[in-house]
């Protein structure tokens, strides 16, 4: 799990949902992401880190998967 980004979104979105609805994406796109079963594309990790207000230095920390 990608307890960073976890704690960002619900920080930030309260939710999964509110996040993934403020991409346009579905709840279980962003469930794989936190999970680390899937990696977002480069362009999702941009978009994932401008909605949680994340600088760009600190993009790849989000998607660190830690268990």
């Amino acid at each position: 799990m990608r307890l960073w980004l976890k704690v960002k979104i619900l920080d930030n979105f309260k939710t999964q949902r509110a996040l993934a609805l403020a991409c346009s994406k579905t709840d279980n796109w962003i469930s794989k992401i936190v999970l680390g079963i899937k990696d977002p594309s480069e362009e999702e990790k941009i978009m994932i880190a401008q909605k949680l207000g994340i600088s760009v230095e600190q993009i790849e920390s989000l998607f660190i998967n830690k268990y």
